[in-house]
């Protein structure tokens, strides 16, 4: 830790006060040798004055230095103290921004899965900002279109998770695995313009029209998904209604099913 930062103020006067007092001890010393001297010169009456008056003055500037001293010693400690606290804030803010970072980072990671509010909160950001604004006001109503696709296969999800639960068909909860896949290949093309305006120039019309064309493919892509989606609801919605009546509808669930896994390995 840095001697300046950790030495209070007043070592000047600390020093007045130790030369004083160590002056004033020193003429009272020298008035006790000098006192026969003093006697004869001015008499004892004189000289036990003077021995008074500078035994009080050496006694006062001791105590003004010790005192001098002791608030020096509680200002550092103070000092000290204030300086730990001020450090152990800027770790626990380092820490805090690290861990708020990895948290960013798994939100955006290949691996773990991805989170459609936090995606739909980056494109909303940027489209708000350099990529909708007068820069870019074609690119906006687009990136909004992303946003609604992400509220759509939400709303896709809800409605599978209120059929199954509704009608006691657990059996059929693999749907909700297909349905989340969806959602997930639909979230790895949002991210994809996520990365791209974090790193295109809004102002450079070469990169612009990069995202122009990405923007694009994933409304297309995540349309086609989305359609997809759809149309595995209504199919699993014929199979509940018509249950024990046709085997054929099961087979139609599959056929959906297939072609949805299908759809994202070619996107």
């Amino acid at each position: 830790m840095d001697s300046k930062q950790t030495s209070p103020p007043g070592k000047g006067l600390l020093m007045l006060h130790g030369f004083l007092a160590l002056a004033g001890l020193i003429a009272y010393l020298v008035s006790l040798l000098s006192r026969d001297a003093i006697i004869m010169d001015y008499g004892i009456r004189q000289a036990r004055r003077v021995n008074g008056i500078l035994l009080l003055l050496s006694i006062l500037l001791l105590l003004s230095l010790g005192v001098h001293i002791a608030l020096r010693a509680a200002r550092r400690k103070r000092l000290l103290r204030r300086l730990a606290e001020e450090d152990a804030l800027e770790r626990e803010a380092r820490e805090r921004s690290r861990e708020a970072l990895a948290k960013e980072r798994a939100k955006l990671s290949v691996e773990d899965k991805l989170s459609s509010d936090y995606l739909r909160g980056q494109i909303v950001r940027h489209y708000q900002g350099d990529w909708g604004g007068r820069q870019n006001p074609h690119l906006k109503p687009r990136l909004v279109e992303v946003c609604h696709q992400m509220d759509e296969m939400d709303l896709y999800q809800q409605k599978l998770d209120r059929l199954l639960t509704s009608n006691g068909m657990d059996t059929l909860a693999d749907a909700r695995d297909t349905l989340e896949q969806v959602e997930q290949y639909t979230l790895r093309n949002a991210r994809k313009l996520v990365n791209c305006m974090d790193v295109y120039d809004p102002g450079n019309p070469e990169e612009t029209g990069r995202l122009d064309k990405l923007l694009d493919s994933v409304l297309e892509d995540n349309t086609k998904q989305l359609r997809n989606v759809k149309e595995f609801l209504f199919a699993m919605t014929d199979y509940i209604n018509r249950q024990g009546e046709d085997d054929s509808d099961i087979q139609k669930l599959s056929i959906y099913k297939t072609a949805i896994l299908n759809s994202m390995k070619e996107g």
